[in-house]
């Protein structure tokens, strides 16, 4: 019921708020908004159908102690 729940609310938003974002005409909006859109849809499906999708937060601490050289606390 979930899935049903997330899948016609991402269509209701696709047909209002992403169409016209279509219609206008700006290709980089058009694919960033598009990229947002498809990520976070995925997520939710996943999310729905109770598969954990990993947080970024390691990777990125990852990064930062590897570009700064800082000690976990």
């Amino acid at each position: 019921m979930q899935t049903v729940i997330v899948v016609l609310l991402f269509l209701g938003v696709a047909l209002f708020d992403f169409a016209p974002v279509i219609k206008s005409g700006q290709n980089k909006e058009r694919w960033v908004y598009g990229a947002l859109f498809g990520i976070s849809f995925c997520v939710l499906i996943l999310y729905t159908f109770d598969i954990i999708v990993p947080g970024p937060s390691e990777p990125i601490k990852n990064v930062v102690k590897a570009l700064f050289h800082v000690k976990p606390q």
